[in-house]
């Protein structure tokens, strides 16, 4: 059984952040660089947590659409949920929750400042109490404790995200749209150092479910690339080596590159959810996470990387 664990500090100092909040100021759509560069430095200090980390058990209910071979990845397209109830309340928390999922975490490549954790509250709090008005009364707990968490944020305080309970609580909350939403699910499976994915999906609001069966953390990250791109790792190469630096200057070539606000992330045996609003396009998806001690080569400098595209 898969369970939800706490996010250790150590294990989130990795590209994660660095990668979502420096590039999310930029989003556009598409990208214009493909040159080869160097291989990126590793990540400075960060802290991943504020919106992606969450494990849980796989639903249940929920069949995967082909069962792949125990020693590779399973990255299928599992069957929509159907809407729980199909009333406002649950059309407007689906909503809310695709716009909570894109919002970007605080910070940059170091860990966030007690007014960067504010600034975040300021702007999760309006939409959080649209989730929190739309939410199954099943997950009112969580919703409470998701409450007093932003609360905390809005004192400068981030020190929740590292919690065992936040990690709980924000799974509730992404198992709910998972259950309820009637949104694609896509399932994936990771190992060291690969995901299988499928290589199509339809645009629009998806929730890409997780399970690490590896010996490292992983993440799931997802960057909608431009049709110039013709080597996937050559940009990622240059394009987080940009991010890392937290320059706006260093990431001004990168302005027309689209990243979701986030993905799943797992330590090993663990499952995420994550939900990420599709556009049409092609996207990479990719782990940053540096192998080993966290000295070694990004996971996807090893593989761990590959394309799908979105279809209108």
């Amino acid at each position: 059984m898969h369970h939800t664990t706490s996010t250790p500090r150590s294990l989130l100092r990795t590209t994660t952040l660095a990668l979502v909040a420096s590039t999310l100021l930029f989003a556009a759509c598409g990208s214009d660089d493909d040159s080869s560069s160097a291989t990126a430095a590793p990540p400075a200090a960060t802290d991943a947590a504020a919106t992606e980390p969450a494990a849980t058990e796989p639903a249940a209910t929920e069949p995967a659409a082909t069962e792949p071979a125990a020693t590779e990845m399973a990255g299928t397209e599992s069957a929509p949920a159907s809407s729980a109830g199909g009333d406002m309340g649950t059309a407007d928390f689906c909503q809310a929750m695709v716009d909570l999922d894109a919002i970007d975490s605080p910070g940059g490549p170091t860990d966030p400042t007690p007014e960067q954790w504010i600034e975040f509250a300021g702007v999760v709090t309006p939409v959080f109490d649209r989730v929190a008005a739309g939410a199954p009364a099943r997950i009112s707990a969580s919703v409470e404790a998701f409450t007093g968490y932003i609360e905390q944020f809005a004192t400068g305080d981030g020190s929740a995200v590292e919690t065992p309970e936040f990690n709980t609580d924000f799974l509730a909350l992404e198992q709910a749209v998972r259950d309820d939403c009637g949104f694609p699910g896509v399932d994936v499976t990771a190992t060291d150092y690969h995901f299988a994915m499928p290589e199509s999906l339809a645009a629009g609001p998806t929730s890409f479910q997780m399970t690490n069966d590896a010996q490292e953390p992983h993440v799931l990250l997802f960057v909608r690339k431009g049709d110039d791109v013709t080597d996937d790792e050559a940009f990622l190469d240059e394009f987080l080596t940009a991010a890392f630096t937290g320059d706006p200057a260093a990431m001004a070539p990168y302005a027309d590159v689209d990243v979701s606000g986030g993905g799943p992330f797992a330590l090993p045996g663990d499952t995420a959810q994550h939900l990420v609003d599709l556009q049409p396009g092609t996207y990479i998806y990719f782990c940053p996470i540096p192998s080993g001690d966290g000295t070694g080569p990004m996971h996807y400098m090893l593989g761990m990387y590959g394309e799908f595209s979105v279809s209108a």
